[in-house]
């Protein structure tokens, strides 16, 4: 539910609703990378992957035109929570307040399931280390040498040969 706002504040406020909601939606995606390497879904980790990077760049211009906002209307130097305390209106401090805190919170939740993510990717990898240490593959029979021209010495084999 929308506040209301003194009207020196809207476009900020409104702002700060756009941007709650895009945190709202990198916060979904973060479960869903998450999701992704416990289920080992390779395709839909790199899909989510790339929404990410995008997603960053966007949050990034988001929270660049949030400092310009928030600076024209204080000195420039306030935290957002330093900067609610300026507000002399009540009602628009609360409003303020609300959607700060929200995304504070949110902003924390990205941080955690992004935690619990890079935990879950490192697991996988010692655990495929384990599998398949690294002199398991014998770089004689590679089909392709590192600067990706076939080989041809060694017996024939097939590219890949294990099954994950």
């Amino acid at each position: 539910m929308e506040k209301k706002v003194l009207p020196e504040y809207s476009e900020y406020y409104g702002f700060l609703l756009k941007y709650r909601d895009e945190l709202r939606n990198v916060l979904s995606n973060e479960r869903e990378k998450r999701q992704s390497l416990l289920d080992s879904n390779m395709e839909r980790l790199e899909a989510v992957l790339a929404l990410q990077q995008a997603e960053t760049m966007k949050l990034r211009q988001m929270e660049d035109k949030r400092i310009k906002l928030q600076g024209a209307l204080s000195d420039g130097e306030a935290t957002a929570s330093d900067f609610v305390t300026t507000i002399g209106d009540e009602s628009t401090k609360a409003a303020f307040s609300s959607i700060i805190k929200e995304m504070s919170e949110l902003a924390g939740e990205i941080k955690e399931q992004n935690s619990l993510a890079l935990e879950i990717a490192k697991t996988n990898l010692k655990l495929i280390e384990k599998i398949f240490p690294a002199n398991h593959f014998d770089r004689d029979k590679v089909v392709y040498s590192p600067d990706s021209a076939k080989r041809s010495e060694g017996p024939a084999t097939h590219s890949v040969e294990l099954k994950f």
